[in-house]
């Protein structure tokens, strides 16, 4: 057997350069993460993608292309909204307060107020529900019986919103969307009254929520998008006065302060180093 060559010494340099190359390709340019098996487990949590941002191709990990694609959306929604307001464009913000919770066949709105975008209240009533006020729904807006007693009908009050709702096209935002529209089509159903498609349409009624959760980037791996955030949490967070939640004007108010904070931040802050919590939420 004839003895083994040594290498030579241009031979080790290329090999050390391939070794460097094949782990520059299978390095997160971000945060530094190697994946082990440089590719070789397609569905590994280590794999890195080739990403493709501003034109240029990048090399992250799963975590990372998560995050720019965080970064991208916030900023977009700080744009969407700076544009809202900075152009004076006509919109409503609604909110309603109900005896329980959609599930429960006794749902009901008892209360909804819609305010412009200048915060002007152009609409608000208490409605009567045909049962008890439900003590824990009470506990939340602090509406009982005796603040309901002399609140007129739902059946009084629709006529005059579903005129004020679709006699135009303006946008309308609501702090929860699904919620506020499902609240107003079970009530009305409840009694007999005629929903027409300028409510009933998912796409009437914008979402400020969801529009908060892209912005604030709390990502759920179980739903996988990012999870939505209470009312309460968005004001805190932004630093709007606290209190007075749970009643409609309030809420809706405060919806809209966080909507007008949101876009007030546009190219004003450096993008967050990380995003809030992730990896380490695994709820809804």
């Amino acid at each position: 057997m004839s003895p083994r060559r040594r290498a030579t010494e241009k031979q080790l340099a290329a090999l050390a350069k391939a070794r460097a190359a094949l782990a520059k390709k299978h390095t997160c340019e971000r945060c530094g993460c190697e994946d082990p098996a440089s590719g070789l487990q397609k569905h590994s949590d280590y794999r890195i993608y080739d990403t493709l941002r501003d034109g240029v191709k990048h090399r992250y990990c799963i975590s990372c292309r998560i995050y720019f694609r965080w970064i991208d959306t916030r900023q977009q929604v700080e744009q969407e909204l700076h544009t809202l307001f900075a152009e004076h464009t006509p919109f409503y913000l609604i909110d309603t307060e109900t005896t329980s919770k959609l599930e429960s066949r006794h749902c009901q709105v008892v209360e909804i107020a819609v305010v412009n975008q200048d915060g002007q209240v152009v609409y608000h009533s208490l409605c009567k529900p045909d049962i008890a006020m439900p003590a824990k729904a009470s506990e939340v807006n602090g509406l009982t019986d005796a603040v309901l007693a002399d609140a007129p009908p739902f059946t009084q009050i629709w006529p005059s919103l579903v005129q004020l709702l679709t006699s135009t096209e303006i946008p309308i935002y609501t702090w929860n969307a699904d919620f506020d529209r499902q609240a107003l089509m079970l009530t009305a159903k409840l009694f007999g009254l005629l929903v027409p498609i300028a409510i009933s349409d998912k796409t009437r009624l914008r979402c400020a929520m969801k529009l908060h959760a892209r912005w604030y980037g709390e990502w759920s791996n179980g739903k996988n998008d990012y999870r939505y955030q209470p009312l309460a949490w968005a004001c805190t967070e932004l630093g709007i006065e606290e209190g007075g939640y749970h009643r409609a004007i309030g809420d809706a108010l405060k919806a809209l302060r966080v909507m007008q904070a949101i876009g007030a931040r546009t190219l004003k802050y450096p993008p967050p180093a990380d995003m809030p919590y992730h990896q380490l939420y695994y709820g809804d």
